[in-house]
């Protein structure tokens, strides 16, 4: 068994358990670590009181009323606050899980016993909101039973047979025991004494806002007891307030799905006000909260209307609500939250929602059509369904009703020729609809929907849920299915190739398509492809034994081809990129591949990586879905580089570049020399020289460079430039651009006397000499002056 738990198990870890009991915050508790321990404790405890600090300054005695320990491995304890008898509180043990609650009713405090993951026992505070529905409006009981016989015996009725889930209305009286309620004392709930027809109008207002679900509203107790104790509730319906005395009724939060029997209850007994209460309870039950607006607890509604989840007995239209209205306090899904519950779900479709599935109307030979024989149940806001009939021309009458005496459905009907084209809608008739109208011979539908009333969910209400049982009851000629054709069809595209369906309805023996470019057929669902792009009109002409139709559907389709893209092959030198540009058509997509492969690339440009070999790639044309039948080739021609040229000396005298190459271009240091484009190149200054040499394909490469220092340069340009450093100097004199041609060098002071003379070399010895200035020459010629230090 599950069931809500309390925080009396709170009291006794601390009289029974050696873990003890510390705050985390004023609302979150710790109660033990040691649940097994815990739990041996209290299987074996014999005390009957607790005492139980929630917070600084508030002990609390907690008095346990009932101890549930079979053989079985649960453990259940019920009890309440001592001195106050509407607390309780409950606990569940299994196999280590501990969960449970308390409840102080009078000071609207609740807390919550839960176990986590990691075995801690807690108890932290919660809205009292949330575990049970408290302070539901009582009104005061006016006896309007007009029957005269009180029920010794309710009358047995169902909403459901053979449903899965049971609610169970109790209306005789009940002894109920070893519940939550009251911490499991017993509560001698008496019968209101309803006639066996008011048992009947309750019945009919809880049967009718359950209607959607795989529930069964019943007042056979042999059903409740037989079901499952997790798939059912009790509802009482009594004057003994025992549970919550200053209550309309009264219901614990999810309890319909809990392996724990504990019952709601309504004391509101007039008509209206039972039934209302008895969903808005049973709707707690099956874990719906309440519907407020602004600061109110339960919203009262506006016009007709107001939310079964809020309060609805003074409304004639009471529904489950999503919060749609303007300062609602709760949006979540009544309905989906009703049909989550373990078992529930929805009551399965009766009707088709789409025309072509439509089930037949029952009619008689005299046209007759009776709500007896055609009738149907709108589950969900999304259900729709369809009937079918067939008519000789004449006039046609439809009453659609929803349940007569309680309706949550307000009904719109629309009808249907034979296509699925709307023909008429419906008038309305309270929450019914009514069809009258005139219709030629043919076969026709008639489609039923949950509507809303209004456009605006804070002044009415959304078709969220319009939802419930209604009959159809009317009459019309009835026709034969000898009819002619009724023409129509569709089509899907995928790029220029159409496959074409024909709906038409009715018997077809043959048909005739144009397809508007000049070509017909005459297949059912001819596929058709379109050689040129445009924009198309389609008619289909289709003909039976009786009569034929046909229909012209202008602009039907539009086709739009992609043209042939349009390239040019390049050529570049090894390891360079480039960008290629097609034109031709709308957009494109580039492949590696002339067939198949995966697209690296869209767009009207494409730049390619280095390339070292010649690459042919492949662009198609693309207009929407559809592409060329062919892509375009487009070949980029990889040209060889020339061989990387040498630099050489050429007679002692000239810069020449290896080899024969269609072009030249020197540099010096990088820089192109202006009219330097021949094999050969005298060069005019110190530095590095390089050669760019040119293929016919225009590609190129570059030598690496050649120094040329002053020695050369001298030798090239046949002159004598001489550097020497430093001057001053002390010990040695350097000297730059000698060549083979300078035999002989001297040094000469102001005396004109010579103090130095031998072969010239780059570095003459000068710290034998004595201080001062002197004369270089070489091969007799003067260089210049120096000093030395």
């Amino acid at each position: 068994m599950k069931f809500l738990v309390t925080i009396s198990s709170f009291l006794m870890v601390l009289t029974l358990c050696t873990s003890k009991l510390y705050a985390q915050d004023t609302n979150d508790f710790i109660i033990t670590d040691n649940i097994p321990a815990f739990l041996q404790q209290l299987q074996t405890a014999k005390q009957s009181t607790f005492s139980l600090q929630l917070a600084k300054h508030n002990a609390l005695t907690i008095k346990v009323n009932r101890i549930n320990n079979s053989e079985q491995p649960e453990l259940e304890i019920l009890g309440n606050l001592l001195n106050e008898p509407q607390s309780t509180f409950t606990l569940t043990a299994l196999n280590n899980q501990v969960a449970g609650n308390l409840i102080i009713t009078k000071t609207k405090e609740a807390y919550e016993l839960y176990t986590t993951k990691d075995g801690v026992l807690r108890a932290t505070k919660t809205s009292i909101d949330k575990i049970l529905c408290v302070d539901f409006e009582a009104i005061t009981t006016k006896n309007d039973d007009k029957g005269t016989t009180f029920s010794k015996m309710a009358p047995q009725l169902e909403s459901l047979p053979g449903a899965p889930g049971i609610i169970y209305l109790d209306f005789d009286g009940e002894l109920v025991t070893g519940t939550s309620w009251l911490g499991g004392a017993t509560i001698d709930a008496q019968s209101p004494n309803f006639s066996d027809q008011k048992i009947i109008e309750v019945w009919k207002i809880m049967a009718e806002d359950f209607r959607p679900f795989n529930l069964n509203v019943t007042t056979n107790r042999a059903l409740y007891d037989a079901a499952p104790s997790n798939r059912r509730m009790m509802c009482i319906f009594t004057p003994t307030k025992d549970a919550a005395p200053n209550s309309g009724g009264v219901a614990y939060i999810g309890s319909f799905a809990s392996n724990r029997d504990n019952p709601c209850w309504v004391y509101n007994l007039s008509t209206r006000a039972a039934g209302e209460t008895g969903s808005h309870e049973i709707g707690h039950t099956l874990r719906l909260l309440h519907d407020g607006k602004g600061e109110t607890t339960y919203y009262s509604g506006h016009a007709d209307w107001s939310p079964i989840m809020g309060w609805s007995a003074s409304k004639p239209i009471g529904h489950w609500s999503l919060g749609e209205y303007t300062g609602a306090t709760n949006d979540e899904d009544d309905v989906a939250i009703i049909a989550a519950n373990p078992g529930v779900g929805f009551q399965n479709d009766d009707h088709a929602d789409t025309y072509e599935n439509a089930t037949p109307i029952l009619v008689d030979g005299n046209g007759n059509v009776s709500a007896s024989q055609n009738f149907g149940l709108i589950s969900q806001r999304t259900d729709k369904d369809y009937f079918s009939f067939t008519i000789e021309t004449g006039e046609v009458q439809f009453s659609i009703n929803p349940d007569p005496d309680y309706p949550n459905l307000k009904i719109q009907a629309v009808v249907l020729n034979a296509i699925g084209e709307t023909v008429t809608t419906s008038t309305e008739s309270g929450m019914g609809a009514t069809i009258n109208t005139q219709l030629t011979e043919g076969n026709y539908y008639l489609e039923i929907d949950g509507i809303g009333d209004g456009s605006n969910p804070s002044t009415g209400y959304s078709d969220y849920s319009s939802l419930g049982n209604y009959s159809i009851s009317g009459s019309y000629i009835p026709g034969d299915n000898l009819q002619p054709p009724v023409v129509n069809f569709e089509a899907s595209t995928d790029c220029n190739i159409v496959s074409f369906r024909s709906t038409t309805a009715n018997t077809v023996n043959t048909y005739l398509w144009d397809f508007g470019d000049g070509t017909t057929s005459n297949v059912s669902d001819p596929v058709h492809t379109y050689n040129q792009s445009g924009t198309y009109t389609v008619s289909l002409t289709a003909t039976n034994t009786v009569g034929s139709d046909s229909r012209q559907k202008a602009n039907f389709i539009t086709i739009t081809l992609p043209s042939q893209p349009v390239g040019e092959d390049q050529n570049i030198c090894a390891g360079e990129s480039l960008e290629l540009n097609v034109s031709g058509s709308d957009a494109y997509r580039w492949y590696t591949v002339a067939q198949g492969g995966t697209s690296m690339a869209s767009g009207a440009s494409f730049e390619t990586p280095q390339l070292t070999t010649t690459t042919t790639y492949y662009v198609e044309g693309v207009a929407g879905d559809c592409v060329t039948a062919n892509r375009t080739a487009v070949t980029v021609v990889v040209d060889e580089l020339p061989q990387q040229p040498v630099v050489t000396i050429n007679d002692g005298r000239f810069l020449t570049a290896d080899g024969a190459y269609d072009s030249y271009q020197w540099y010096l240091d990088d820089e192109p020399i202006i009219g330097a484009t021949a094999q050969r190149h005298l060069p005019e200054a110190v530095g590095n020289y390089s050669v760019e040499v040119f293929n016919e394909s225009d590609c190129t490469n570059i030598s690496e460079s050649f120094a040329v220092d002053l020695s050369q340069l001298n030798a090239s340009q046949g002159s004598s430039i001489f550097v020497f450093y430093p001057n001053p100097t002390t010990n040695d004199l350097h000297i730059d651009g000698l060549s083979q041609k300078d035999i002989n060098l001297r040094i000469v002071n102001t005396y004109g006397q010579i103090v130095y003379e031998d072969v010239p070399n780059a570095t003459v010895p000068v710290e034998g000499l004595n201080r001062g200035l002197y004369i270089l020459l070489i091969n007799n010629k003067i260089v210049g002056k120096f000093i030395k230090q």
